[in-house]
């Protein structure tokens, strides 16, 4: 059942998330009424499709396609419980203030850090200021540009030995906030963590991984890194990245499956090229000719 659910305003000038298709966006509103009220949801793309997109046609929205650039961009994490397959918004509860909260169920520690469950919080007892009385009140921003993405079990990890792994653990004090640690996504480490976050993303989609990091890509990278803050409001290079491989990520063309070629990184790195993927050239309702294929398998 639908819930209604609180949006911090923020949100809608996050870079992170700025850089997201518009679908992956409404999307993602939607899974804040889909989940329960520890921030867990039903991994299941045509029941998705279906209760979020009801007007539209299966062939112009792929729920799973979506939530895979969601996940590449850290605003979701997939997980699994008993063999059923959920999914988690990351900092959910840090928004919502339900007065009566319901549960999912049990919740490994990892998953609890990702929505930023607190059990101890009695959130009952909070005051709600909506005047409706939909039981949710905006309170601290969720999507700090300072907290990292955080993923586990199949998802897809972002950063060199970051990631929080299935079955971690965290020690939590009783009342306190549970965020995602802070990360530096701008040190000299910068290309090889692009390398990796490209090379995660690869594996689930088919595409090619980089297998070295030569001195051209890791000059690429960094140019291209300060571009993604500059012209295109990224709140930093890393994350500027992450939202161009999810835009890669959610692309049938660039993953191949309207001709033998495929995108790689060295092409998404080119300058044109990075401009035309941000800028929607290769959405799914985009087929460039054949032509344009032959020039790009070219480059």
């Amino acid at each position: 059942m639908a819930r209604i659910r609180s949006v911090h305003p923020k949100i809608f000038t996050n870079g992170r998330f700025a850089t997201l298709s518009i679908k992956a966006r409404l999307l993602f509103f939607g899974l804040l009424t889909e989940c329960w009220d520890d921030g867990v949801f039903e991994w299941e793309p045509i029941q998705l499709r279906m209760r979020l997109f009801p007007a539209d046609k299966p062939r112009d929205v792929d729920v799973a396609c979506l939530l895979a650039e969601l996940q590449t961009a850290g605003f979701v994490m997939q997980w699994e419980r008993d063999g059923v397959s959920l999914g988690a918004v990351r900092n959910f509860c840090a928004d919502q203030r339900p007065v009566k909260p319901n549960s999912s169920g049990a919740i490994p520690q990892d998953v609890r850090l990702y929505v930023a469950f607190n059990r101890e919080n009695k959130r009952e007892n909070d005051q709600v200021r909506n005047q409706f009385k939909t039981g949710s009140e905006p309170v601290a921003n969720q999507f700090e540009t300072s907290s990292k993405p955080v993923s586990t079990g199949k998802g897809i990890g972002i950063g060199k030995g970051d990631t929080l792994r299935a079955g971690a653990r965290e020690s939590v004090s009783p009342g306190s906030r549970v965020q995602a640690p802070d990360l530096d996504n701008s040190g000299d480490d910068l290309p090889e963590r692009v390398v990796a976050a490209w090379n995660a993303m690869a594996a689930e989609t088919g595409l090619s991984k980089a297998e070295r990091l030569t001195d051209p890509r890791r000059t690429r990278i960094l140019a291209r890194g300060k571009e993604l803050v500059r012209l295109y409001g990224a709140p930093d290079p890393l994350a500027g990245f992450q939202g161009l491989f999810a835009k890669v990520a959610a692309s049938p063309f660039l993953r191949g499956e309207a001709s033998q070629w495929r995108a790689s990184l060295d092409w998404v790195l080119q300058p044109a090229n990075m401009t035309k993927i941000l800028e929607g050239n290769y959405e799914q309702s985009s087929k460039p000719s054949g032509a344009s294929v032959a020039r790009m398998a070219a480059i």
